[in-house]
């Protein structure tokens, strides 16, 4: 064997032994990836629009978290643990919807049905309450919070971007969302995702003093340099991207968004995740 292939060979068993070590520890306790789908469809819908996952790719992703005992925990885990209440275990992720109007009844559901994996489905009031947008129904929404393991959340009452807005008006799409999805669904909506991923102080302050215990965004505008906190927890989007293993492993195991976050903060401009 000549001294270049002896150097492949140990540097092949190098990077095998720290990929394996990666996949069996990462995300480390504590640091708990938050995953958002948007529209899971077929083959056709995936090639042409980013923000969709054809269900053929969605089932291996779930199927992969299932294969490695990955620990997908409830909103509810994750604000236990957020707020020491529960400690964290080590590779432990939370799997979250946007409604998008019938996706993920038709095509997620199914899929998420084999595992019962806790899923958060985050809707907007309003096109639940006018039924537009082909938005599920409060009873068909009231009927998955029953299962147990799905838990419907705010994703405010329009769908505006609350940066823009005054404050009389954030009020009325976080607070009156939650009023009129609870007087809807006749459940209790503890859980947030701030449409368009930008905030602002404001909208950070409104979304706690209106009840929510934990909010999301999928973007670090709103970060500004200030620490996470309860009510700007960031969620990595899942796209057709992740159609590669290698890439959905990346984001689970929270790698991606730590680079994505270094390269962000070091050119001194905000990230989308």
């Amino acid at each position: 064997m000549t001294r270049t292939l002896k150097i492949f060979v140990a540097l092949t068993g190098i990077m095998f032994i720290v990929l394996a070590y990666a996949v069996a520890n990462f995300p480390p306790s504590g640091k708990i990836p938050v995953l958002t789908y948007h529209f899971i469809g077929s083959e056709h819908e995936a090639e042409k629009h980013k923000d969709y996952v054809s269900k053929r790719s969605f089932s291996w992703q779930m199927a992969f978290l299932d294969f490695l005992n990955y620990r997908v925990i409830s909103l509810d885990d994750l604000y236990a643990i957020k707020t020491a209440k529960r400690k964290p275990m080590g590779r432990e992720l939370v799997i979250t919807f946007d409604n998008d109007g019938g996706s993920f009844e038709e095509t997620a559901l199914p899929v998420l049905e084999k595992y019962t994996q806790p899923v958060g489905l985050f809707v907007v009031s309003e096109s639940v309450k006018r039924g537009i947008h082909n938005n599920m129904s409060p009873e068909t929404l009231r009927e998955l919070y029953d299962r147990g393991w799905i838990t419907v959340a705010s994703h405010s009452k329009t769908h505006p971007i609350l940066a823009r807005m005054t404050v009389e008006q954030i009020e009325e799409e976080l607070h009156g969302s939650k009023v009129d999805l609870e007087a809807l669904l006749e459940r209790p909506i503890r859980y947030l995702a701030y449409p368009n991923g930008e905030l602002d102080q404001r909208v950070i302050d409104i979304a706690a003093s209106s009840g929510y215990l934990l909010s999301f965004t999928d973007s670090y505008k709103g970060f500004n340099g200030d620490v996470e906190s309860l009510h700007n927890l960031p969620r990595v989007r899942i796209t057709r991207t992740a159609d590669n293993l290698f890439v959905f492993w990346a984001k689970v195991s929270g790698i991606y968004q730590w680079f994505k976050r270094l390269r962000f903060q070091l050119k001194g401009i905000p990230a989308k995740v």
